[in-house]
Formats: structure tokens, C-alpha cells, sequence
């Protein structure tokens, strides 16, 4: 197939809001998402924004984050809220997107109306809080996060070698796999695992959620 550029000039910095996606400037987008309404979601990181490409017409546009590195704005407008490292984005069945912060140790919520709110963390780093609500959890810099089919929301936590779900009926996180530094435990249950700074997840039709296990340098799968 024919590659081209579809967002970005290549050049470092933050413009273009309104015209072609690819006379826009980025800073080091990080992931992307289809959010199944004709848009692709980037994660801007070092422009602490989620911008927006329409499919369709080529227009980017600004989602969320209003530039400032900080971990602020919830109950406003995404647009007036801000983001500490807006690493990884996705979207569920209910039209609701995360946000993993990488140095806010969370993860961010905007809302079907666009109102922003803090779904994991308390902005502290650490991995402690398995059992309880989200919201209260410390975390290790997430670098990538993606929802079920039941809207649960899977979390890479890179730092504490870790894959967590937060739970969508309760909010409750549980670490699913991983937890420790190291690479053994294939062939036994994901929680006994071992993994060495996860960068990245996937998940199928079937609920298999697939890791990449960076300093392990494979590809692991937690089966349902």
C-alpha cells in the first residue's frame, strides 16, 4: 500500500486547529484512536491535548486539554481543563474517552458532553489502592489503556510492570497481570507474571488482551 501523511508537518509545535491535518503541527503524538464517528483522537503529549482528525475532511481540531501541563479543570469543558502527559487515548460504547496521564499517574475522563473529570489516581506515583476505588489508586506513569466490550477500562501501567482494569460498573481497580518487574510466568495465571515496563495493549473480539512487554522485548497475552 501507499503511505502518507494525514496529520503533521513534520515541524514541532501546536497550530493548525481548523484547516488540513497535514499543514498542522504536533508535539510528539504518542497514540490514536477511531472513535467510531469519524474522527481519529491523537494524543498530543508534549502539547498536553487530544486533538481530533476528521476522516472525512481532513480538519484537525483540539478534543481536550487547553496547552497547560497541569492536572486541572475537572467539572469544566475539556477544552478548559488541562493535562500532565496526555500519553495514551480511547474511547468506549458510550461515547466517554480516557486519557492516560503519564506524569499525572492517572487517568481522565471526558464525559458524552464533554466535561472533564479524573476516573484513576490521586496524582501521587506508587501501586498501591487494588481493591478500592480507582479514583484513589496511585499509579506509575500509564502509558496506554484501551476498553473491553463492557466498558471496563484496561490500563497499561508501565512503571509498576503492571496491566490493571478499572472496573466500569464500580470503579474499583484490580491488577490483572503482571505487578512485578521481570519476564517469567508464561503458562500460569497473569497475576503470578512477571513484566518489565509495558508500553502498549490491544484487545480482541474475544476479550484477549495483548501486551507489549517492551523490556521483555515480546508480545504477551492475557486470555480470557
Amino acid at each position: 500500500g501507499i503511505i502518507s501523511t494525514v496529520a503533521g508537518t513534520g515541524e514541532v509545535g501546536y497550530s493548525g486547529d481548523g484547516g488540513p491535518g497535514d499543514k498542522a503541527m504536533l508535539r510528539e503524538p504518542n497514540d490514536c484512536f477511531l472513535d467510531g464517528k469519524g474522527g481519529l483522537l491523537i494524543a498530543d503529549i508534549q502539547d498536553q491535548r487530544i486533538r481530533r482528525l476528521d476522516t472525512a475532511t481532513g480538519i484537525i481540531s483540539t478534543f481536550a486539554g487547553n496547552g497547560e501541563k497541569e492536572r486541572t479543570g475537572d467539572g469544566k469543558p475539556a477544552l478548559k481543563a488541562s493535562f500532565l502527559g496526555s500519553r495514551a487515548v480511547c474511547m468506549d460504547s458510550k461515547g466517554n474517552t480516557y486519557v492516560a496521564e503519564r506524569e499525572g499517574n492517572g487517568v481522565r475522563k471526558i464525559d458524552s458532553n464533554g466535561i472533564m473529570s479524573t476516573v484513576a489516581g490521586n496524582g501521587e506515583r506508587g501501586y498501591e489502592g487494588d481493591g478500592g476505588p480507582a479514583l484513589t489508586a496511585t499509579w506509575g506513569s500509564p502509558k496506554a489503556l484501551r476498553c473491553d466490550a463492557q466498558d471496563n477500562v484496561v490500563v497499561v501501567d508501565t512503571e509498576n510492570h503492571a496491566i490493571r482494569l478499572i472496573h466500569a460498573d464500580t470503579g474499583i481497580v484490580t491488577t490483572i497481570a503482571g505487578g512485578r518487574s521481570g519476564g517469567e510466568g508464561d503458562g500460569g495465571p497473569a497475576t503470578e507474571a512477571a513484566m518489565d515496563r509495558p508500553h502498549g495493549c490491544g484487545i480482541d473480539a474475544q476479550g484477549n488482551i495483548y501486551v507489549a512487554d517492551s523490556n521483555n522485548h515480546r508480545v504477551r497475552v492475557v486470555g480470557v
